[in-house]
């Protein structure tokens, strides 16, 4: 198996994200749902690998890591990409620490900008449309709250000789500039170099390094895009094994205001029937709700699309085991879902969380995602690679915290133009 790189991380929407870039150059991606398990008899040219760390502990998270990367050693694999959040959520500094180790890397580049998607760093400071991110509603998330704005405050173990932080001035005297500095700061023994990056022009100096193999780049989709745009023209993979006749399902596990304003926003526009799952009920285990709940399932007109969201937002914020009390919605949306698959002719499931596809996709007889495209930033899609190859099913994927208001919408009307030009 000739693996060109391997993405690795933290949770499922993140590893694809970044990993569409990829496809974007011609390269094919592939996502298993588990890596440690058998062996993979997909044989992709770049390897996502989503480590589901997001809520674990930071000595979890590090392991994780480290027992991937040894998987793809042994594989042959000698390029990685890691991928964080955008937002700064998760246990950064732990993990790209691990896979330094693992990996034999002398330094990591550290940027989590994605201007695209209106995350920059200014003067090492994480902003989202300008604002820091500890301010906004993805800083301020219950199950992964950020404190600081600043990047290298994730770098806390580390002394103040290990780390550097370029500005955009120094980013912008070019790659030659960049290359000697890096060159300079490795010498000297410097092993977090943090960078700002304002547009993409920032990123490709920073990713003009990922070819040197002492040099772990560290980023989101923004650096990952970087990286590819080198990579020559784009290419347009053929996705006929996509978005087939049939109904499409979207899943909501996000807690992200901008989610509910989105789901809100489609359900006016394109008539989809929205059908909350019992948050407060799950939560007091009142069994005959949640019983009634799954009767009504059954009973929903089958001919009108669905969403299926996790209701009452308020009582999981305000609840005191937030991460267990999570893993209980996961559960039972990933249930509920699997239940609407096998009442309905559902072709496409829509899922908005990383947390929530991975749980969906665990209670689903598949190997993972083979990527094809994106639809909006943020939106990968692909086809399910399941044991029976008769079965047909696609998957979309968001992150709560992208796009605007109309995004769904996008999403919805590019997947029935591409239902209907197959069906002609």
């Amino acid at each position: 198996m000739d693996i060109e790189t391997v993405i690795i991380a933290d949770d499922f929407t993140g590893a694809g994200d970044s990993s569409i870039n990829f496809c974007h150059a011609g390269y094919s991606v592939f996502l298993p749902l588990r890596v440690r398990e058998g062996d993979l008899n997909i044989h992709p040219d770049v390897l996502a690998i989503n480590t589901e760390t997001r809520l674990a502990d930071e000595s979890e998270a590090a392991e994780r890591v480290r027992l991937a990367a040894n998987k793809c050693r042994e594989l042959g694999v000698t390029s990685f990409y890691k991928k964080i959040d955008s937002t700064l959520r998760g246990n950064i500094e732990a993990e790209v620490t691990a896979l330094m180790e693992t990996a034999e890397y002398q330094t990591a580049l550290i940027c989590p900008a994605s201007p695209d998607l209106g995350r920059t760093v200014i003067d090492g400071r994480c902003l989202i449309y300008g604002k820091p991110i500890n301010k906004t509603e993805s800083g301020k998330d219950h199950l992964n709250p950020v404190k600081s704005a600043f990047i290298k405050d994730l770098f806390k173990s580390a002394d103040s000789g290990s780390t550097y932080q370029f500005s955009i001035g120094e980013i912008e005297k070019g790659r030659g500039y960049f290359r000697a500095r890096v060159n300079e700061l490795m010498e000297s023994g410097v092993r977090y170099i943090l960078c700002d990056a304002e547009n993409q022009d920032h990123l490709k100096v920073i990713a003009s390094l990922y070819s040197d193999r002492r040099v772990l780049l560290v980023g989101s989709s923004g650096l990952a895009a970087a990286i590819t745009a080198s990579m020559g023209t784009p290419v347009h993979r053929d996705d006929s094994g996509v978005f087939d006749s049939g109904q499409i399902l979207i899943l909501s596990g996000s807690r992200m205001d901008v989610s509910r304003k989105q789901i809100k926003y489609l359900a006016e526009k394109r008539d989809f029937n929205i059908m909350p799952v019992p948050v407060a009920e799950i939560l007091d285990k009142n069994t005959a709700a949640i019983d009634r709940f799954f009767m009504n399932l059954e009973t929903m007109d089958t001919e009108k699309p669905m969403i299926l969201v996790a209701g009452d937002h308020d009582r999981v914020e305000s609840a005191d085991k937030v991460k267990d009390n999570s893993e209980i919605i996961a559960d039972l949306l990933a249930e509920s879902a699997i239940r609407v698959c096998r009442q309905r002719d559902i072709s496409v499931l829509i899922i908005i969380g990383g947390h929530t596809t991975y749980k969906t996709l665990n209670k689903i007889d598949t190997q993972g995602v083979l990527y094809q495209g994106e639809i909006i930033p943020g939106t990968p899609y692909g086809r399910l690679i399941h044991g029976d190859p008769d079965q047909s099913l696609s998957l979309v994927t968001k992150s709560g915290s992208f796009g605007d208001e109309n995004a769904l919408v996008e999403i919805v009307d590019f997947v029935r133009q591409r239902m209907q030009e197959k069906g002609e």
